[in-house]
């Protein structure tokens, strides 16, 4: 979340630097909730699937 926030911030800060602050603090929440639910948890969990998802070993059944 931190990287997205930092770029985020730097971006958008000069266009939206004169909002007020709640509308602001609205605008940068909707934007990095769905940052973050559709491009980066996606592409972490693709990272990270090896380690989220281990497998298992196979049982011979006896």
């Amino acid at each position: 979340m931190f990287p997205v926030s930092l770029v985020a911030n730097g971006v958008l800060t000069p266009w939206l630097g004169t909002l007020p602050l709640p509308v602001r603090a609205a605008l940068f929440a909707v934007l990095f909730s769905t940052v973050m639910t559709y491009l980066m948890m996606p592409a972490v969990t693709g990272l990270l699937r090896r380690w989220l998802y281990p497998r298992r070993p196979v049982r011979d059944g006896s």
